[in-house]
Parts: structure tokens; sequence; C-alpha cells
């Protein structure tokens, strides 16, 4: 953790801008955080579920934007295993390979011989400023979704995150009029095409998707733990309700770890994970985001009024904090 501090310094001039520092992005590309999930053989970390969600709760606990674009890039990490071999190749190999996208249905496509024609506009992209390639779903003629990769050079950026939190984390719309899209890039969140010996594509997309965005909340209700015991001297009762709220994220992130090795051990067996662990899985991201942001709150509503001030750590801690409890993945 210190060595990141070094680097990742949690400056409050970083909530003032709409992208992270370039100095953190260097870093970032020189560990491979955006790679946390691609095999070694396309220069990635491999790394088991597991620890890939300790690197994204330790970001997430110095600054949830740090940590949220870590979160969303290297989650996209996932499609890799979606495409056949040669494509994922093409894609992934880069080593600043990074994924913007979005899982909302904004767009239309047709298909034009061996091509698609894509047009439609997608809110919500996370690290757009730093992206190589663009996913989004897209409705095809027949009725049916698919989702569709794009190049950079294919889609238009629009700024539209008036937001009040996570401003550094690039998040805006992008637009795409006509692209022709190749039909090797359209993939599906439930058919694995590639990398088969790795167990990280045969967890279901929205259970992987949901550990990674739960590390991302934990952390940041630890980073505003820590800006909190920084910037204020706490009475004694103040000091008892942040012990709590410190005692539930330190059990949150072993039950979310347990689960993660769980996952990661049942899809390298090449089994099913059960109905009935994935419903006790989401029962528990329900009850963590409520516990936690039960306990946030009353903490919040008994500082003083420094809490309030703009420029204060912890304030806007608490601001990135609400926004990612907010994600359909943790409701």
């Amino acid at each position: 953790m210190n060595s990141f501090l070094k680097i990742f310094r949690p400056d409050s001039d970083v909530y003032k801008m709409n992208s992270l520092p370039e100095s953190w992005l260097k870093f970032i590309y020189q560990k491979k955080f955006f790679k946390l999930f691609i095999p070694k053989i396309l220069k990635g970390l491999e790394l088991d579920l597991k620890s890939g969600l300790e690197i994204i709760l330790k970001l997430s606990s110095i600054n949830a934007s740090l940590g949220w674009v870590v979160n969303l890039g290297a989650g996209a990490g996932y499609f890799c295993g979606l495409f056949e071999n040669k494509t994922a190749k093409e894609i992934f190999n880069d080593q600043k390979v990074c994924i913007a996208g979005s899982g909302k249905i904004g767009g239309r496509a047709k298909r034009i011989y061996d091509a698609i024609k894509v047009s439609g506009s997608w809110d919500f992209c996370t690290g757009t400023s730093h992206a190589t390639h663009f996913t989004s779903n897209v409705q095809f003629e027949d009725g049916s979704i698919n989702s569709v990769l794009f190049f950079h050079n294919q889609v238009k950026i629009e700024e539209s995150w008036n937001y009040f939190a996570l401003k550094a984390t690039s998040t805006n719309r992008i637009v795409v009029d006509n692209a022709m899209v190749d039909e090797r890039f359209i993939f599906n969140y439930s058919l694995q095409k590639s990398f088969f010996q790795y167990p990280i594509y045969k967890i279901p997309f929205l259970t992987f998707a949901r550990c990674c965005m739960l590390a991302s909340f934990i952390g940041s209700s630890e980073c505003f733990v820590n800006n909190t015991l920084k910037e204020f001297n706490l009475n004694k009762s103040l000091s008892n309700l942040l012990k709590r709220l410190k005692e539930h994220i330190n059990e949150s992130v072993k039950t979310l770890l347990y689960f993660s090795e769980l996952f990661y051990e049942i899809a390298g067996s090449d089994k099913q994970i059960r109905k009935e662990t994935n419903n006790e899985f989401r029962k528990f991201v329900l009850n963590t985001n409520k516990k936690i942001s039960n306990e946030m709150c009353k903490l919040f509503n008994l500082l003083p009024m420094k809490i309030t001030k703009t420029d204060s750590l912890a304030h806007q801690s608490w601001r990135d904090f609400l926004v990612i409890s907010k994600h359909f993945l943790l409701k």
C-alpha cells in the first residue's frame, strides 16, 4: 500500500480533473493494471479472481476514481475470452489496451454482406480519454441483441458526465454513426470462444462484474474512512461509530474474497456455479451495500461542518462513495 501511495498521492487536485493524471496512467500501464484478467500470452497478468480484486480494493481505498477506472478497464479484459483466438490477440496484445463501454442497448445494427452497419449512442462509458477500443450492446433487425467492439477511430466522444463525483474517471457518452464493423468483432457475453484454460472467462459475466464492482464499492468506503481519520479529531462516540464501520468493511472484504476463491475454483474445475450459490452472493452484495451505506450516513451526519467543504478529501471521497453505491450491480 505504501508503495502505491507514493505514486497515487490522494491530492485534492485529482478531484478537479476530468481524467486521471498522466503519471497515474503511466504507472497503471507499467503495472499492467488494465490487464489483470488477460492471459500472459497476451502480455497480461492472468490473475486469479481474488488477486485481481485485492488490487481493485487497494486502489479504490486510495482514490475512488482510480479504483473505478481500473475496475472498469480491467473488468473489460473478460471480453478477451469471448473472441476467436486470432481476433483476441489482435485486440488485447497491445500493452496499453483498455476498453470503455456501456451495457445499455443504445444502438441499431444491420447486416450488410459480411459486415455490420451500426449507429447509436451510449452513456456512462468510463475511461474514454485513454481507451483504445469501445464496446456496446446493439439490437439487430431480427430483434436479437449482441455486443459490438469498435476501434477508437469509429467513435465520437461527447462530454456528458454532469454528476457530482468520480470526476477524474473520464466517463462520457460515445456516439457511432453508420460504422462498418467486421463480423469478427461481434460477441456474446455468454459464449466463450478462446483461452479455455483460464477460469476467469468461465465465471458468468454478471457474477464476475459484480465481484469487481463490489471491490470498488468497499474500497471507496475505506477511502472515506481513511480521509476522515486524517482530517478530523473524533470524539469517543464518533470513534466507536468509525470502529464499527471499519469492522463491517473488513468483514465484507473477507466474505468477498471467500466468494471470489469459490467462483474461481468452481470455474477451474469446469463446473457450473449453482443457482443457490449465485443467489447467496447476490444477497451478500445487497446486504453489504445497505449495511455499509447506513453506517456511512450515520458517520457523515455526526461529523462537524467541515465535512461539507468541497475541498475536503473526506467530503470528496464521500461523494464518490455515493455515486458508486447507486450502480445497478450493487442493487
